[in-house]
C-alpha cells in the first residue's frame, strides 16, 4: 500500500552520526569507570589512626591511660586483622650519657579486638589503663600497629608522665 521512500543522504549521515556519538560516548564511559573503580583510590582501604595518653604517677606505679581511635574515610568497609594488630607499651629511664633514648618495652595489648570490621565513615575507639612498675619514668612511647586487607597502618605518641600529674 504505502512505501517508504528512500532515505536521503541527509538521514543517512545523521544516523551515522547518531551511531558514531554514542559508540564513543560508552567507550569515554568504560574508560572513566576503569579509573574511577580500578585504577582510582577511592574504593582502596583508607584509615586514619590516632593515639593518645596521659600518665600519672602514684607511689610506686605510673598508670598510663592509652586512648586509640580508628577512622574510616575511604568509601569500603574495612576488615580489622586481629592478628598483627596490637598497642605497644615502652618506657624510657633518665638518659646516663648522651646519645639516642633506649626504650624498653613493657607489654603488649591487643587492640579493637571486639571490632573485626570497620563501615566508610565510621569511627571506632577503644581505651587501656596499662600500670608500670615504678615512677620517675623520663618518658612514655605508645606505638600502635593496626592490620586491615593485608595493608599495615602504625601511630605513635610519647608522653611524659610528669608533665600530666596532679
Amino acid at each position: 500500500m504505502f512505501e517508504n521512500p528512500p532515505p536521503s543522504a541527509f538521514s543517512t549521515a545523521v544516523a551515522n552520526i547518531k551511531t558514531m556519538v554514542e559508540t564513543a560516548a560508552v567507550i569515554v564511559g568504560g574508560i572513566w569507570a576503569y579509573y574511577k573503580f580500578f585504577k582510582g583510590r577511592t574504593f582502596k582501604p583508607r584509615l586514619e589512626l590516632a593515639i593518645s595518653g596521659k600518665a600519672t604517677e602514684n607511689k610506686s606505679v605510673t598508670n598510663v591511660l592509652v586512648s586509640v581511635q580508628l577512622k574510616n574515610v575511604g568509601l569500603s568497609k574495612v576488615e580489622i586483622s586481629e592478628r598483627g594488630t596490637a598497642l605497644r607499651v615502652f618506657t624510657c629511664e633518665p638518659a646516663k650519657s648522651e646519645g639516642a633514648t633506649e626504650w624498653e618495652r613493657v607489654t603488649t595489648l591487643g587492640a579493637f579486638e571486639k571490632h573485626g570490621w570497620i563501615e566508610p565513615g565510621e569511627t571506632i575507639a577503644d581505651q587501656a589503663l596499662v600500670s608500670v612498675a615504678g615512677i620517675g619514668h623520663q618518658a612514655v612511647k605508645l606505638e600502635l600497629r593496626l592490620v586491615a586487607n593485608g595493608i599495615e597502618w602504625n601511630a605513635l605518641s610519647i608522653i611524659e608522665p610528669g608533665k600530666n600529674s596532679k
